[in-house]
């Protein structure tokens, strides 16, 4: 039974999570953090195409056209970094890549995306949660258009880094998203420590934190995380608890680890999710139908 794109629409607006403090979810966002008054140059606002509609949808049906969904980074001339759950089962016909502004509905320059390809060891909350976008013509790279580097190191704990999105800036995902690309200072934790806050993390994932409204939240999913220089990428926002830096870490997808597959993807040959094949459909994280409590999987 299929549901329609306005349904899928409406429900990502209700869904507002009231759940228990270790509940946790793929739609995070930034808390703690400031408006960023420039591009960042490798930044990219993930945006699905939403119909007219004769019912008001605060936040996506603001933007006309275009709804920002995650965010993402770009890594070459034609490929962007972004969680596997933000395209899961998506329509490349309805999706684009903004690039080159640091607003989610003005300005830049709009790109569309020609397929993309999910890590096949993808599970929602547990593992593989990267893919690799290709937009149909390459990037023109300018001053506010340009790609990062991706970590190749394995990071420890207590080093800072940088996270930057368009995600909500208040712990309860209500009203509008944020229209000015925000960022914020954050440090990560090791495995280690992670895990004992409830998380169950594996090898390729890695956490952040640095105190209590401080941290990543809805819409900034698919988001990098870089260093403090912003030279090098090394996390892509994944999940944290469905209300929003409460006192718990959030995790993010390791770089390094799926390195080999990322360089992979981009050369081609494989067998990607294009616009021919990807049907009616929308992103899952779209449809989320709530939260899942933590739990050792």
């Amino acid at each position: 039974m299929s549901v329609t794109y306005e349904l899928l629409v409406s429900l990502l607006i209700c869904c507002v999570s009231i759940s228990a403090q270790k509940s946790k979810t793929n739609s995070t966002r930034i808390i703690g953090g400031h408006p960023v008054d420039h591009p960042i140059p490798y930044q990219v606002s993930l945006q699905v195409r939403v119909r007219k509609s004769a019912i008001s949808i605060p936040f996506l049906t603001e933007n006309r056209d275009w709804a920002h969904i995650c965010g993402g980074s770009i890594i070459s001339s034609q490929h962007v970094l972004t969680a596997a759950h933000c395209v899961d089962g998506a329509d490349t016909n309805k999706m684009s890549i903004l690039v080159g502004t640091n607003k989610r509905s003005s300005g830049g320059v709009r790109y569309d995306v020609e397929s993309y390809v999910m890590h096949p060891t993808y599970e929602p909350l547990k593992t593989g949660d990267v893919a690799v976008m290709k937009v149909k013509k390459q990037f023109q790279f300018t001053r506010s258009i340009n790609t990062i580097e991706l970590s190749k190191d394995f990071v420890g704990g207590n080093v800072p880094c940088k996270l930057s999105g368009w995600g909500f800036t208040r712990s309860i995902t209500i009203g509008n998203l944020p229209e000015t690309l925000h960022t914020i200072d954050l440090l990560t934790i090791t495995n280690e420590e992670c895990t004992e806050q409830g998380y169950n993390v594996s090898d390729g994932e890695i956490c952040t934190y640095k105190g209590i409204l401080q941290g990543a939240c809805a819409g900034d999913s698919g988001g990098p995380l870089v260093t403090t220089d912003r030279k090098k990428q090394f996390g892509i926002v994944s999940y944290g608890t469905s209300i929003c830096s409460i006192g718990y870490p959030d995790a993010f997808t390791r770089v390094a680890y799926y390195v080999p597959w990322i360089e992979e993807q981009m050369r081609d040959g494989k067998d990607p999710v294009d616009a021919e094949s990807s049907g009616d459909s929308t992103p899952s994280n779209l449809a989320d139908s709530g939260p899942l409590v933590f739990a050792k999987v």
